[in-house]
C-alpha cells in the first residue's frame, strides 16, 4: 500500500517505444535495495521495475507503460 511519503523525487532519463511505453527513471536510491518486480509508485501510479542498473552519472530503473 502507498503511505504517502515520497522519499525521492526522479528524473526521466530514457523513454523508448517498442509496443508499449519503457521509461528510464534516474533516481537516488541505492540501487541494490530495489528488487526486480518491486513496485515504485509514480506520481500516484504504481509501476513494476524490470530492470536496474548504475551508470556513471544515475543510479537507474526501468519500467514499463502501456495502455
Amino acid at each position: 500500500m502507498f503511505t504517502g511519503i515520497i522519499s525521492d523525487i526522479g528524473t526521466v532519463l530514457n523513454v523508448q517505444r517498442s509496443g508499449d511505453l519503457e521509461f528510464t527513471i534516474g533516481c537516488n536510491y541505492n540501487i541494490t535495495d530495489i528488487t526486480l518486480g518491486a513496485s515504485i509508485s509514480h506520481n500516484g501510479v504504481c509501476l513494476t521495475v524490470k530492470d536496474k542498473g548504475i551508470s556513471k552519472e544515475h543510479n537507474w530503473y526501468k519500467v514499463t507503460v502501456s495502455n
